[in-house]
C-alpha cells in the first residue's frame, strides 16, 4: 500500500538544494525549471504533460509542499 508523501519526513530545516523555480509554458505542455539563484543553471527539470498528474503530486500531511518528478534527458 501506497501512503503517498509526507513532508514531516523531510529535513525542512536542511534541505538538500534551494534556489528558484522558472515555469516555461509552449502550448498546453509545462517544464518546471530548478535552477541556482545565483547563476541561473540548470538543476533540474519537470516536464508537466498534464495536471493533476503524475509530474507534481500533493503530500498527505501539508497544502504547502508538493513532491515534483524530475526528468534527466541524457
Amino acid at each position: 500500500m501506497n501512503r503517498g508523501y509526507r513532508a514531516a519526513d523531510w529535513n525542512l530545516n536542511e534541505p538538500q538544494w534551494t534556489g528558484r523555480l522558472g515555469l516555461v509554458a509552449k502550448d498546453k505542455k509545462y517544464i518546471l525549471k530548478l535552477e541556482d539563484k545565483n547563476s541561473g543553471e540548470l538543476f533540474a527539470k519537470c516536464p508537466v504533460d498534464q495536471c493533476p498528474g503524475i509530474a507534481i503530486e500533493a503530500v498527505t500531511d501539508s497544502s504547502r509542499y508538493f513532491v515534483i518528478r524530475i526528468q534527466d534527458d541524457s
